[in-house]
């Protein structure tokens, strides 16, 4: 009896392990594209198959769709709603390693199962025994530069609950800091560095005690700590003009939007591969050690003798006649814009009367010894377009302030004379990664931007303005190429469609969300607030707001530019409400009246029969990886050279 009870239990065994194993991976956009006449009852759009996962995310989204919406869905035995289209949308706890969703539909009749499995990655932190370091987790890891009143980090991952202290070789106040246990075996402090203290290849020690073991133990961190007096200060050549600093030691994001780098800078701090630039008294950045060049040689200061002014009817051109290209800080408002020049002497400069119907005066400011500002203040009832500047073969800087375009209004046709351009964004992809956002039913961004943007441009064409699109449905195009096509073509607006998605471990189902309308320069701010309000008004889904986004295609300076994100594909009802061509229409409307109070054109005026709109001819064929160099008006030195 008792072999008859075993041979059971081996045959169960088998059994389910059979059916793990012919459980399928769920289906996505490229299957069902290959299989068209296969009916998949479960698809997983995201995340994809053997995805990675970054580094401490908890928790994630999972989307897709099942072929039957009346169908009960669970993901990990966690009941899931499913929307009329057979869309869903969830967010589940997962854990590092491998990790398997799995996807169960049940209509009460069959069942159907699927998988879908991640890569989580996972912090390789070792397992203690007694008290020591990760060794690999200690900072510095390379060398730090700093001046008095920098703040450094000190922090590692060691054994849990621990005591741990640091000290760092020849401070007096350093030689006792007591790190705190911020999480479970990671320790951190921070020090400030006083004016007394002096250290030129400084070692930081850890030490670590853990009373229950009665363990100890020590380590040295693998960075130095160099204090900088100002005869240490490094001088580096910008070896790309024109390149922006960060406002942190980190290689990506925290841009700082309107400092520009040319020529030689100061650098008083190195961190992680980051080198600190001191631009005067009040102005510091940082920027990657790649960007630079050292140099021997002190800068010399920059000295403006002289300013200038034309105006050119379409644009309004100052010059600034100097000695040396030095970095630059632009800054437009609504009624004036300014232009701060780093390592600059303080003389008084030359400043001619303004010929100009845009500027109406111009007067300067000394921020320090080597640091002036100068304000270009704008005529009563004038406002900025967009702005371009560089330094020509001499040296001097060339800024142009664009006026306000001339239009030609005619009866049924109030923007006849404006040049507009649509950029549908991303770029055909059908297989992942994709080129922007997918939804739960497979519909991808590119297609209902390009959708949008084409109805847009109907309703557009029949105001009489001249529309270009920035790519057609099947070009390969590069954000470089895009921007690059709006200033080559003279359209005096840029507008790109796009639909949004969130980071992977934001949680979906916290809040609602919808629309956003994004703009980079002060001139675009109302244009974004215009489509912002066509929103509120036609689209019935939540305003996230208008706000400044340092997107590539927004950045372009010479034209009010915006980027609209008119919902979220992720969600199965926003999905379903851009797919189809009636309530697609509400976005549309929403960009089309945006424009037209942009204009000051009345809404409900009448409009003639349109024309086509044209699509902008890149000269070369397009690719992915093909770049267009933005054009500027007036070459720099170092092109010159």
């Amino acid at each position: 009896m008792k072999r008859n009870y075993f041979f059971a239990f081996l045959l169960l065994i088998s059994a389910a392990l059979s059916y793990a194993q012919d459980v399928p991976v769920a289906a996505n956009l490229p299957l069902r594209e290959k299989n068209p006449e296969t009916v998949y009852p479960i698809s997983v759009e995201y995340p994809h198959e053997n995805m990675y996962i970054p580094m401490g995310t908890k928790a994630t989204f999972i989307f897709g769709n099942i072929s039957n919406p009346k169908a009960a869905l669970t993901i990990n035995n966690v009941p899931v709603p499913v929307y009329k289209t057979g869309g869903f949308l969830a967010f589940l706890p997962i854990e590092e390693g491998k990790f398997t969703f799995n996807i169960e539909t049940d209509d009460g009749v069959v069942k159907h199962q699927a998988t879908r499995t991640v890569n989580v990655d996972g912090v390789k932190i070792k397992e203690f025994k007694e008290a020591s370091f990760e060794i690999k987790t200690i900072k510095p890891q390379t060398d730090i530069w700093a001046v008095p009143g920098d703040k450094i980090e000190l922090s590692a991952f060691g054994m849990p609950g621990s005591s741990v202290t640091a000290a760092i070789s020849g401070l007096k106040e350093a030689k006792n800091i007591e790190l705190k246990e911020v999480e479970s075996g990671f320790y951190q402090a921070f020090y400030i560095i006083t004016d007394k203290d002096q250290a030129k290849a400084a070692k930081i020690t850890y030490r670590i005690f853990h009373e229950p073991t009665g363990t100890k133990n020590r380590a040295v961190a693998p960075g130095r700590l160099k204090i900088l007096e100002p005869k240490d200060f490094v001088t580096a050549e910008i070896k790309a003009p024109g390149s922006r600093i960060r406002n942190q030691a980190v290689k990506k994001g925290s841009l700082y939007p309107f400092y520009n780098m040319y020529g030689n800078i100061v650098i008083d701090g190195l961190y992680e591969g980051m080198y600190r630039v001191r631009l005067g008294e009040k102005h510091s950045g940082w920027i990657e050690e790649s960007k630079v060049r050292p140099v021997r040689k002190t800068p010399s200061l920059n000295k403006i003798e002289t300013v200038t002014t034309e105006d050119l009817t379409t644009k309004t051109r100052i010059t600034f006649y100097g000695k040396n290209i030095v970095p630059v800080l632009t800054e437009s408002g609504p009624t004036s814009f300014n232009m701060t020049f780093f390592y600059t002497d303080y003389n008084i400069p030359v400043i001619e009367d303004p010929i100009s119907t845009l500027v109406n005066n111009i007067v300067f400011e000394i921020i320090d010894d080597t640091t002036i500002k100068f304000n270009l203040n704008y005529a009563e009832g004038q406002i900025l377009w967009g702005y371009d500047y560089a330094y020509d073969e001499k040296g001097n800087l060339v800024l142009e302030l664009m006026h306000k375009p001339f239009l030609n209004p005619q009866p049924g046709k109030p923007l006849a004379g404006a040049k507009i351009m649509l950029d549908p964004g991303h770029s055909p992809r059908r297989k992942p990664d994709y080129d922007g956002a997918i939804g739960p039913t497979g519909l991808l961004e590119y297609e209902v931007n390009m959708q949008t943007a084409k109805e847009l441009a109907s309703l557009l064409a029949k105001t009489g303005a001249e529309v270009i699109m920035s790519k057609n449905e099947t070009e390969q195009t590069s954000l470089q190429q895009r921007a690059a096509a709006a200033l080559k073509s003279g359209a005096h607006i840029f507008v790109s469609i796009h639909h949004n998605a969130l980071p992977v471990g934001a949680n979906p189902l916290s809040k609602e969300r919808g629309f956003t309308v994004y703009y980079f320069h002060e001139h675009s701010k109302k244009l974004a607030e215009d489509i912002t309000k066509g929103f509120v008004k036609n689209v019935k889904l939540p305003n996230m707001g208008t706000w400044p986004g340092d997107f590539y295609v927004v950045r372009t300076p010479q034209l009010p530019a915006v980027l609209t994100e008119n919902a979220f594909l992720m969600y199965p009802n926003q999905e379903e409400m851009v797919r189809n061509d009636k309530t697609r229409q509400a976005f549309v409307k929403a960009i089309y009246e945006g424009i037209l109070n942009f204009y000051n054109v009345k809404i409900d005026e009448p409009a003639t029969a349109a024309t086509k709109p044209k699509v902008y001819r890149h000269k070369k064929k397009i690719t992915k990886n093909t770049q267009v160099k933005k054009p500027i008006m007036a070459k720099s030195a170092a092109q010159a050279k």
